[in-house]
Formats: structure tokens, C-alpha cells, sequence
């Protein structure tokens, strides 16, 4: 196993233990389908949390076809700046209105971009769709390495949770610097690689 560098060494060290079941809910929470959705919580042995099937916490992933803005490779590099951000704030840097959930959802040719607020304050939830790289696989190692660096990401400097469970792969790490969660996976067979991130709770 590869040695943390000391700062992270340090960081690891003031961070109680992460919560398995707190990552493994981060995993299902993306998953857009109810039977998938029903079937990760099953599979992890975890309780569906209150309210998880409805419509509105199912965070649908709805790619434009034809986006007529393109983004700045700017404001996607290292996503994770966005969580706790206020939305109104966060929105300026996309050129688009918030929603009426106080969500901004934005779309160019390469991503699919949703921060969500869980209290129409601040961006509390992160989740980058890579829209060039569809028909991934639950079956086959996720590229973490490759989907990070397309965020301006560098994995050598998060901490690995978890690469697989029994059903699925899929790459989950604390960023320890910014005390963030974050995922890599497939959503499911055919699907678009997504990337999310949520403030570490734990």
C-alpha cells in the first residue's frame, strides 16, 4: 500500500473513521432508476432512506443533446470548490439561473453538470456527468485516474475509500484537504461515467 504523505498523514489522523454505510449510500443515491436504486440498498444490506424514491431526490441525469453554451474548461476544474458555496455565487460562474429547487444544472459538450442545495442556500451536492464516454460497464474497473484528471483532479492526493462491492465497481475517496467525498462509477451498463462530490459528514 502506498504511504500518505505526511501532511495527509496528519489530516487522516483528526478525521474520525469513515462510515461505510454513509459511502455506500453516496453510491446509490446517484443511481437514477428505482429497481437499481432499490437493488444497491439491498445489496449493501442498508435501509432506503426516507424519501430516496421520489421523483425529485432521484437526481435524474437529463443530457442536452444540443447545448448552446460551452463551458470553460475553468469552471469544471475540481468541482469539489463548489460545495458550500452559495448558489447564487456558484451560478455566475456557469451563466445560468438557478432552478426553481435552487439547482443549477448546466450542460456543454463534454459534461453534464448538476450542484444541487439540499437547503436552497448552498451547493451541498456535486455531480459531473462525462458526456463523451457512455457505455461503461458496472462490470469492469471504473478509470478513476482518467475521469479525475479530466476535472483537474489529481487521485494521488485523495485517500481510497473503496474500488468495488459485491455487485459493482466503483472508485470512492476523501479528499482529506477539503474534507470532501468523492465518487467514480457507472451508473449502470451502457450509462455515462459520473463523478460526485458531498461534504464529509462523518
Amino acid at each position: 500500500m502506498k504511504t500518505l504523505p505526511l501532511p495527509l498523514f496528519l489530516l487522516l489522523i483528526v478525521f474520525p473513521a469513515i462510515s461505510k454505510n454513509n459511502i455506500n449510500e453516496l453510491v446509490c443515491s446517484a443511481h437514477t432508476n428505482v429497481e437499481a436504486k432499490k437493488k444497491c440498498y439491498s445489496d449493501f444490506g442498508i435501509s432506503i432512506p426516507e424519501g430516496a424514491l421520489k421523483p425529485e431526490n432521484m437526481r435524474k441525469v437529463t443530457p442536452q443533446n444540443n447545448p448552446k453554451k460551452a463551458l470553460p474548461l475553468k469552471n469544471t476544474s475540481k468541482p469539489q470548490r463548489y460545495i458550500g458555496m452559495a448558489i447564487d455565487k456558484a451560478a455566475m460562474f456557469f451563466d445560468v439561473k438557478p432552478n426553481l429547487v435552487n439547482n443549477i444544472i448546466f450542460d456543454n459538450y463534454d459534461f453534464h453538470v448538476l450542484l444541487e442545495s439540499s437547503d436552497g442556500i448552498s451547493v451541498s451536492f456535486v455531480q459531473v456527468l462525462f458526456k463523451k464516454y457512455k457505455n461503461c460497464s458496472t462490470q469492469k474497473p471504473v478509470p478513476a485516474n482518467f475521469l479525475y484528471e479530466k476535472l483537474d483532479i489529481n487521485v494521488n492526493n485523495l485517500v481510497l475509500l473503496k474500488e468495488r462491492n459485491p455487485s459493482f465497481y466503483f472508485s470512492s475517496y476523501l479528499d482529506p484537504l477539503n474534507n470532501i467525498k468523492t465518487s467514480a462509477y457507472c451508473v449502470s451498463n451502457n450509462d455515462f461515467f459520473v463523478v460526485t462530490f458531498v461534504r464529509n459528514r462523518n
